[in-house]
């Protein structure tokens, strides 16, 4: 759920946040059937070139629930397709594409 804080960060966006969040509901993944189900939802959101307020918040949350399954260190800066990875190097290929220290 969101919280106060949150709330008034996304502004107008709660109700597209919560949409989201009603479609693919932002719990630990419990196995590679929902590891699957979560990439699925992941995908169309990364490949977006323009992502809401909403999106941005929702896809964040799900890479972190993706790295906390995936358990795998980053591997660091390299060239690696998403087409040719392996589902568990997402958390590498995620940490790529969504840095921590912006």
């Amino acid at each position: 759920m969101i919280q106060v804080g949150e709330q008034a960060a996304l502004g107008d966006a709660t109700d597209e946040y919560l949409a989201l969040v009603r479609a693919f509901p932002l719990v630990h993944i419990r196995d590679d059937a929902q590891y699957q189900a979560a990439l699925a939802v992941m995908w169309p959101l990364v490949e977006s070139s323009v992502r809401s307020d909403a999106q941005e918040a929702y896809l964040g949350a799900l890479t972190d629930l993706i790295e906390i399954y995936d358990g795998q260190p980053s591997v660091g800066a390299g060239a690696i397709e998403w087409a040719a990875a392996p589902p568990k190097q997402s958390r590498s290929l995620l940490s790529r594409l969504f840095p921590r220290d912006k």
